[in-house]
């Protein structure tokens, strides 16, 4: 899948998890095995929550999956994406 880091939004990643009361490793845990075949370090996630790195269409698609929601949750405002891309 082709990477697009202006499309995903780190806040709503953070707030799906906080909503869901997921806790950073056992999200790191499912990300990792459900992308690479083997956990990522939680230190990972933090980097995506905090927006230090950005939510590929691959990890987008994967956190939906594991949190059971459409990825569209997971997308920026459309405001907000136009910003961006200005």
């Amino acid at each position: 899948m082709a990477s697009n880091p202006t499309r995903y939004s780190a806040l709503r990643l953070t707030q799906l998890l906080d909503a869901q009361g997921r806790r950073l490793d056992w999200f790191a845990d499912q990300l990792g095995k459900k992308v690479r075949n083997r956990p990522f370090d939680p230190s990972y996630v933090t980097k995506l929550r905090n927006g230090d790195k950005p939510i590929t269409d691959e990890i987008a698609h994967a956190s939906a999956a594991i949190l059971q929601v459409p990825v569209d949750w997971l997308a920026e405002p459309l405001e907000l994406r136009e910003a961006v891309l200005a």
